[in-house]
C-alpha cells in the first residue's frame, strides 16, 4: 500500500518499502487452513433435532478481494458455509445426512464466497448426533 493506496504485490522473501510512512505492508497466509464450524443445534425436515458439527479447509484465491475489497472475508465466508449447513439439515430427513451430503454443499458454498477472494477445499462431517443440546451461560450461573 502507498498512501493508503494499492500498490503491488509481492511474493515471500524480502520487499524493500519507502520510509516515512508513505508504504505499508499487508501480508496474508495463502495456505490452505483447517476451519471448524461451531456445532449447531437444528431440526431436520422430519422433526428429528440434530446437533451437527462441520470441518473445512479454507484456502484465499484472490488476496486483494479478501484483503482489501472486503472487511473480516474469511469470517463472513464460514458464515456463508455455516447457512449452508443450516439449509441443507432443515432441508433434510435425518438418516439422509451424511458425509457425501455435507460434501455436495462445497460448490454452492464457493460459488457464494468467489467474489470475497475464498475457497473451500474440503468440507466434512465432523460430528453429527440426534438430540436436543444442552447450553449453559456462563455470566454469574453456577452448574452443579
Amino acid at each position: 500500500m502507498r498512501c493508503g493506496k494499492f500498490s503491488r504485490w509481492h511474493g515471500p522473501g524480502w520487499c524493500w518499502l519507502i520510509p516515512l510512512g508513505i508504504e505499508d505492508n499487508i501480508s496474508e497466509n495463502v495456505k490452505p487452513e483447517p476451519v471448524q464450524l461451531e456445532v449447531q443445534s437444528l431440526h431436520s425436515s422430519d422433526g428429528y433435532a440434530v446437533n451437527i458439527c462441520v470441518g473445512m479447509e479454507y484456502q484465499i484465491l484472490d488476496l486483494r478481494a479478501h484483503t482489501l475489497d472486503f472487511e473480516e472475508s474469511q469470517s463472513t465466508n464460514t458464515m456463508i458455509a455455516a447457512g449452508a449447513v443450516t439449509n441443507m439439515v432443515q432441508e433434510n430427513r435425518f438418516n439422509d445426512i451424511d458425509g457425501a451430503l455435507v460434501r455436495s454443499l462445497k460448490k454452492g458454498v464457493n460459488c457464494k464466497i468467489k467474489k470475497r477472494g475464498g475457497h473451500i477445499t474440503e468440507m466434512v462431517l465432523t460430528d453429527l448426533s440426534s438430540g436436543e443440546a444442552a447450553r449453559y451461560w456462563h455470566e454469574g450461573i453456577e452448574i452443579r
